[in-house]
């Protein structure tokens, strides 16, 4: 059985990416887990059945004026928290984002309501893994060395998952990105205020 999530992302620059990857790598030669490496290097901010208007034009304008909207409201740094474990997820969990930011985001949703069959963890976080034993996978997490990472400059992007398998997680999963939109940082010029 396929389905389709719309999940609304944080994706991390490159040199981030690059050390997530490389967390999951190891958690993998850790735990021989395949699943760690499955899902995309992005914190998932929140999901929500995909609907087909998402994807043309007018959804597309639409999530790109809530994007640029959020950013508005983000200040200062993203700071990866760690490994922890969420209702039966591994995580690398996110310090706290503005309320503000949030708020904006879930206008994303339009009308629909959040997920209930989403298999992701309750976010924002970097989902790694569903868990099989949670104090091993914590350990093998924490052993694996986990990034103390902050950074700036990310994209907010929209992302259609389409899972397979199982319904009350998923066998397999694809995913797409439909519209990012990058945080400006540096300096500015009048035009830009």
């Amino acid at each position: 059985m396929d389905r389709d999530i719309a999940a609304v992302c944080l994706i991390p620059p490159g040199n981030v990416a690059r050390e997530i990857a490389a967390l999951k790598r190891r958690i993998f030669e850790a735990t021989g887990e395949a699943r760690v490496l499955a899902l995309p290097e992005a914190a998932i901010l929140l999901s929500m059945p995909w609907e087909p208007g998402l994807g043309n034009r007018d959804g597309r304008r639409r999530i790109k004026a809530v994007f640029e909207s959020a950013w508005e409201c983000m200040e200062g740094r993203f700071r990866l928290a760690g490994p922890m474990a969420v209702r039966g997820w591994l995580v690398l969990s996110m310090g706290t984002l503005p309320s503000a930011m949030m708020e904006r985001l879930s206008s994303a949703r339009g009308n629909g309501e959040p997920s209930a069959a989403s298999p992701f963890p309750p976010l924002p976080s970097f989902p790694l893994y569903p868990i099989r034993d949670e104090a091993g996978d914590l350990a093998a997490a924490e052993e694996a060395g986990p990034p103390e990472l902050a950074y700036g400059a990310a994209r907010l992007a929209l992302l259609r998952f389409r899972l397979s398998g199982r319904t009350d997680g998923f066998e397999a999963v694809t995913w797409k990105g439909i519209v990012a939109v990058r945080r400006r940082t540096g300096p500015r010029t009048a035009d830009d205020l």
